[in-house]
């Protein structure tokens, strides 16, 4: 369930960064469209200003070389009033009714919700990373390697295993493990022949002692030694089974299994209270005051 939820939550973190990024490029054209269109209104108004200029300029000229003077000034324009020789672009494009358009693009909208999805995206991916990498970093210097149930000789094992061939499938796993010394899982598959199948205790001890010599994870090391303590007690060997208890809660001590291990020695666990002791029964104190004969005066009275 808990990897279900994780796909489940890549795809909408990777929806949501598609969305975002496909909203930021659409309201980025349409900016460059709306600046593109002020950009030629502007330049559309340049030639009709600058041939009027012209025209006075030539005007100008033919009155002043026929001699010819122009009594009439120029006349100045009025300081409020818009240069002839440029055309301010429009500060907003309007909209259709003719009002200017002020809603926001949503841009900057588009672009936080896409950083934080990529962002949201990085994390993940750099912790499912970070696990994969501890985990095989994890393998190769404990000196464990798990998988290979795929190949060809642990599929003969269980072909002669599925045949009843019981000793034939250890041996095809002993020549397994010949190639490949750090596959664990061929040991734990060995110990379950034995025990199961073969119905050879003792040999199913001695197995589970060769797996514990790899170095696995605390709490399958622990609930490995937990099964061979049981062979043990099975091969009326509790003294190997006590000390392998001790060492369950002495070196492993932070396991669950490690809590198996101290009920199992009558250890208390932190925060539990002590076991209770059988109180011991107190001596009768001596009455001076009796007879020694064991005759009792009634109450009031003392002997003389």
């Amino acid at each position: 369930m808990k990897g279900l939820l994780k796909i489940l939550l890549y795809v909408v973190l990777l929806g949501l960064c598609a969305y975002c990024v496909k909203g930021f490029l659409t309201v980025l054209q349409a900016g460059m469209d709306r600046a593109e269109r002020q950009y030629e209104e502007y330049d559309d108004s340049r030639p009709a200003d600058d041939t009027a200029d012209a025209a006075a300029a030539t005007n100008l000229t033919v009155t002043a070389g026929s001699g010819e003077t122009n009594s009439t000034p120029p006349a100045h324009p009025d300081p409020g009033a818009p240069s002839t020789g440029s055309v301010a672009p429009p500060e907003s494009s309007p909209s259709q009714d003719g009002t200017e358009d002020h809603r926001p693009s949503g841009m900057g909208l588009y672009a936080a919700g896409g950083l934080l999805s990529l962002i949201g995206l990085a994390l993940m991916l750099a912790n499912d990373l970070s696990h994969l990498t501890a985990r095989s970093t994890h393998r190769l210097l404990e000196g464990v390697e798990e998988g290979g149930e795929g190949s060809r000789e642990y599929e003969e094992a269980e072909r002669l295993w599925a045949n009843a061939d019981y000793l034939g499938a250890v041996h095809v796993l002993r020549e397994y493990l010949k190639k490949h010394p750090r596959r664990v899982h061929a040991h734990f598959r060995i110990a379950e022949i034995y025990e199961k199948d073969l119905k050879n205790t003792l040999a199913a001890a001695l197995e589970h002692e060769e797996i514990l010599r790899f170095r696995l994870e605390d709490e399958r090391w622990g609930w490995t030694a937990i099964h061979l303590c049981n062979l043990h007690y099975h091969l009326n060997q509790p003294e190997k089974a006590e000390a392998l208890l001790h060492r369950i809660v002495n070196d492993y001590g932070h396991t669950v299994a490690a809590g198996k291990a101290r009920k199992r020695l009558g250890i208390p666990e932190d925060g539990d209270p002590p076991p209770a002791t059988a109180a011991e029964p107190e001596e009768p104190v001596p009455d001076d005051s009796a007879p020694s004969d064991g005759f009792q005066l009634p109450r009031g009275f003392r002997p003389k």
